[in-house]
């Protein structure tokens, strides 16, 4: 199977890399990397997640609404849907987190961040 690098650089100017594999999406592979990135519906019909491709290419496999894309600039990709089919290099407006990998019954209660940062959606 493919593998293709992944760089994404958050609206705080910090950008993460990782390796998705064909047919996982961007969401997919970057929590399988560590990384939490900001979507909601995970069928590309809200367009929480939108993301702007600065280089590389994407599928989408099964269309997503027509609408939508057009609602949005020219060479926005849906990071919920949108599978890579080459190295992609992509900058998003906001933050990405690692994600916590620790059961529930063993995190402590933590204070929203104080960095500036929108906290993301779990």
């Amino acid at each position: 199977m493919t593998n293709w690098r992944i760089a994404v650089t958050g609206a705080n100017g910090q950008a993460v890399e990782f390796t998705g594999r064909a047919g996982r999406s961007i969401a997919e592979a970057a929590e399988a990397a560590g990384y939490r990135l900001h979507v909601s519906c995970k069928g590309g019909g809200c367009g929480i997640c939108h993301a702007t491709l600065v280089a590389g290419s994407v599928d989408y496999g099964a269309p997503v609404s027509a609408a939508r894309i057009a609602a949005y600039p020219p060479g926005t990709v849906f990071v919920c849907r949108a599978r890579p089919t080459a190295d992609l290099q992509l900058a998003v407006n906001w933050a990405w987190k690692v994600v916590d990998r620790t059961p529930l019954s063993r995190r402590r209660a933590t204070r929203p961040p104080s960095d500036g940062t929108r906290p993301m959606h779990d």
